[in-house]
Protein backbone atom coordinates (compact mmCIF):
# COMPACT_ATOMS: atom_id res chain seq x y z
CA UNK A 1 0.00 0.00 0.00
CA UNK A 2 1.76 3.70 -0.85
CA UNK A 3 1.42 6.19 1.71
CA UNK A 4 0.16 9.58 0.23
CA UNK A 5 0.80 12.99 0.91
CA UNK A 6 0.79 16.56 -0.36
CA UNK A 7 4.37 18.83 -1.01
CA UNK A 8 5.17 22.16 -2.16
CA UNK A 9 4.90 25.98 -1.04
CA UNK A 10 3.66 29.18 -0.09
CA UNK A 11 4.90 32.31 -1.43
CA UNK A 12 2.71 35.47 -0.95
CA UNK A 13 -0.18 33.75 0.54
CA UNK A 14 -0.58 31.68 -2.51
CA UNK A 15 -0.71 28.23 -1.90
CA UNK A 16 1.52 25.57 -4.65
CA UNK A 17 0.72 21.92 -3.32
CA UNK A 18 1.35 19.14 -5.49
CA UNK A 19 0.45 15.43 -4.65
CA UNK A 20 2.33 12.39 -4.01
CA UNK A 21 1.06 8.85 -4.26
CA UNK A 22 3.74 6.62 -2.64
CA UNK A 23 6.80 7.34 -0.23
CA UNK A 24 5.20 10.32 1.61
CA UNK A 25 6.24 9.20 4.72
CA UNK A 26 8.62 11.41 6.90
CA UNK A 27 11.69 9.06 6.47
CA UNK A 28 10.78 9.07 2.38
CA UNK A 29 9.52 12.41 0.57
CA UNK A 30 9.57 14.42 4.13
CA UNK A 31 12.91 13.85 4.43
CA UNK A 32 14.05 14.76 0.67
CA UNK A 33 12.42 18.12 1.16
CA UNK A 34 14.23 18.64 4.00
CA UNK A 35 17.15 18.21 1.92
CA UNK A 36 16.31 20.65 -0.07
CA UNK A 37 15.83 22.93 2.74
CA UNK A 38 19.43 22.15 3.94
CA UNK A 39 20.54 22.97 0.48
CA UNK A 40 18.50 25.82 -0.15
CA UNK A 41 19.79 27.47 3.71
CA UNK A 42 23.36 26.35 3.35
CA UNK A 43 23.75 28.45 0.48
CA UNK A 44 21.63 31.28 2.24
CA UNK A 45 19.02 31.19 -1.08
CA UNK A 46 15.35 31.76 0.76
CA UNK A 47 15.32 35.21 -0.21
CA UNK A 48 16.25 34.42 -4.08
CA UNK A 49 13.64 31.61 -3.63
CA UNK A 50 11.08 34.40 -2.44
CA UNK A 51 11.57 36.53 -5.40
CA UNK A 52 11.78 33.54 -7.80
CA UNK A 53 9.95 30.56 -7.35
CA UNK A 54 10.84 28.72 -10.28
CA UNK A 55 14.28 27.72 -8.23
CA UNK A 56 12.48 25.83 -6.08
CA UNK A 57 9.99 24.07 -8.14
CA UNK A 58 12.52 22.91 -10.10
CA UNK A 59 14.28 21.70 -6.57
CA UNK A 60 10.76 20.44 -5.98
CA UNK A 61 10.27 18.96 -9.19
CA UNK A 62 13.63 17.19 -9.22
CA UNK A 63 12.34 14.99 -5.67
CA UNK A 64 9.18 14.22 -6.92
CA UNK A 65 7.80 10.52 -8.35
CA UNK A 66 5.47 12.46 -11.38
CA UNK A 67 7.14 13.56 -14.60
CA UNK A 68 5.56 17.01 -14.04
CA UNK A 69 4.24 19.01 -11.05
CA UNK A 70 0.43 20.01 -11.31
CA UNK A 71 -0.68 22.13 -8.47
CA UNK A 72 -3.56 20.13 -6.64
CA UNK A 73 -4.23 22.24 -3.77
CA UNK A 74 -7.34 20.43 -2.36
CA UNK A 75 -5.99 17.27 -1.83
CA UNK A 76 -4.67 18.20 1.99
CA UNK A 77 -7.99 18.91 2.27
CA UNK A 78 -9.19 14.99 2.31
CA UNK A 79 -6.95 13.83 4.99
CA UNK A 80 -8.18 10.14 4.38
CA UNK A 81 -5.99 9.91 1.29
CA UNK A 82 -3.49 12.68 2.21
CA UNK A 83 -1.49 11.08 5.02
CA UNK A 84 1.02 13.98 5.34
CA UNK A 85 2.10 17.14 4.28
CA UNK A 86 5.51 18.91 3.96
CA UNK A 87 4.89 23.09 3.10
CA UNK A 88 7.62 25.12 2.60
CA UNK A 89 6.42 28.71 3.43
CA UNK A 90 8.70 31.30 2.08
CA UNK A 91 6.04 34.17 3.66
CA UNK A 92 6.71 33.37 7.19
CA UNK A 93 10.20 30.75 6.37
CA UNK A 94 8.98 28.30 8.33
CA UNK A 95 9.12 24.43 7.17
CA UNK A 96 5.02 22.90 8.45
CA UNK A 97 4.24 19.41 8.64
CA UNK A 98 0.78 18.60 8.78
CA UNK A 99 -1.02 15.12 9.25
CA UNK A 100 -3.72 13.27 7.49
CA UNK A 101 -6.64 11.23 9.34
CA UNK A 102 -8.02 14.01 11.13
CA UNK A 103 -11.69 12.89 12.43
CA UNK A 104 -12.15 16.93 14.02
CA UNK A 105 -11.46 20.48 12.41
CA UNK A 106 -8.51 22.10 13.57
CA UNK A 107 -8.74 25.61 15.08
CA UNK A 108 -7.04 28.02 12.64
CA UNK A 109 -6.25 25.36 9.81
CA UNK A 110 -5.86 27.16 6.92
CA UNK A 111 -6.63 24.69 4.84
CA UNK A 112 -10.15 24.91 6.32
CA UNK A 113 -13.11 23.12 8.61
CA UNK A 114 -14.84 21.48 5.50
CA UNK A 115 -15.29 17.83 5.71
CA UNK A 116 -14.39 15.28 2.90
CA UNK A 117 -14.97 11.85 2.57
CA UNK A 118 -16.04 11.77 6.37
CA UNK A 119 -12.57 13.47 7.21
CA UNK A 120 -11.27 17.32 7.93
CA UNK A 121 -8.08 18.62 6.13
CA UNK A 122 -4.93 17.66 7.16
CA UNK A 123 -3.82 19.21 10.88
CA UNK A 124 -0.84 21.22 11.20
CA UNK A 125 1.07 19.35 13.43
CA UNK A 126 4.57 20.84 13.53
CA UNK A 127 6.32 24.53 12.49
CA UNK A 128 10.41 24.35 12.03
CA UNK A 129 12.66 27.63 11.49
CA UNK A 130 13.91 27.28 7.83
CA UNK A 131 17.12 29.00 8.50
CA UNK A 132 17.66 26.59 11.09
CA UNK A 133 17.28 23.28 9.03
CA UNK A 134 21.37 23.97 7.53
CA UNK A 135 22.71 21.14 8.48
CA UNK A 136 21.55 17.19 7.41
CA UNK A 137 22.12 16.67 11.57
CA UNK A 138 19.25 19.40 11.66
CA UNK A 139 17.87 17.89 8.97
CA UNK A 140 17.55 14.01 10.93
CA UNK A 141 16.73 15.88 14.27
CA UNK A 142 13.71 17.51 13.07
CA UNK A 143 12.89 14.14 10.55
CA UNK A 144 12.78 12.18 13.88
CA UNK A 145 10.73 15.47 15.49
CA UNK A 146 8.29 14.57 12.62
CA UNK A 147 8.27 10.64 13.69
CA UNK A 148 7.37 11.24 16.79
CA UNK A 149 4.68 13.90 16.05
CA UNK A 150 3.04 11.04 13.75
CA UNK A 151 3.02 8.20 15.66
CA UNK A 152 1.82 10.15 19.18
CA UNK A 153 -0.60 11.93 17.12
CA UNK A 154 0.12 14.87 19.13
CA UNK A 155 0.85 18.77 18.12
CA UNK A 156 4.69 19.59 18.65
CA UNK A 157 5.14 22.53 21.11
CA UNK A 158 5.99 24.72 18.19
CA UNK A 159 1.73 24.29 17.69
CA UNK A 160 1.53 26.19 21.19
CA UNK A 161 3.60 29.36 20.09
CA UNK A 162 1.66 29.17 16.27
CA UNK A 163 -2.16 29.09 18.13
CA UNK A 164 -1.15 31.80 20.87
CA UNK A 165 -0.63 34.50 17.31
CA UNK A 166 -4.29 33.70 16.80
CA UNK A 167 -5.16 34.11 19.87
CA UNK A 168 -3.73 37.49 20.46
CA UNK A 169 -4.96 38.72 17.25
CA UNK A 170 -8.51 37.74 17.90
CA UNK A 171 -8.11 39.22 21.35
CA UNK A 172 -7.01 42.53 19.45
CA UNK A 173 -10.04 42.36 17.36
CA UNK A 174 -12.60 42.49 19.96
CA UNK A 175 -10.73 45.33 21.73
CA UNK A 176 -10.72 47.48 18.84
Amino acid sequence: MSTRGSFGFINNNKEYLFSNYSDSYPGGLGYDILKICVDISTNDEWNICKNDTSILYEKLQRISRRHDLIVDNDYIKDSLFCEHAYIINLDTLSFEYYVGFQLKPQLYNRFGYEKKNDYYPCRLAAIFDLKKINSFDNAMKIENNINTVWRSNEDDESMITYCRKFKLIELQKKSC
